[in-house]
């Protein structure tokens, strides 16, 4: 994976995991509701690698942190470790979070 953004003090690099709509009706890419869950790739240099490491699937709110989407890699959320709500242990999908 190439480096597309280094966090700074204390923020952490999300890769965030893809969009996946399996329903009949379309739905148009400004209504699609962005994924809350993704993979660490990158931490600044004020954040713990030991309890955040790279690597790590974590869950974090929807609207958390700043998304950025480039053509070629990807969207990505640059997040404090204080959004990050628990780290996910399985394979399986996320259907929906609510508060």
């Amino acid at each position: 994976m190439p480096k597309v953004l280094e966090p700074v003090g204390s923020r952490i690099l999300v890769r965030e995991d893809s969009f996946k709509y399996t329903g009949l009706l379309k739905i148009p890419d400004t209504a699609k509701r962005r994924p809350t869950t993704g993979i660490i790739e990158a931490i600044g240099p004020d954040v713990d690698a030991d309890r955040w490491p790279i690597g790590a699937k974590v869950l974090y709110p929807q609207f958390s942190g700043s998304a950025c989407e480039f053509r070629e890699v990807g969207c990505w959320r640059v997040l404090s470790a204080d959004e990050i709500l628990a780290f996910v242990h399985t394979e399986d999908e996320l259907v929906g979070v609510s508060s």
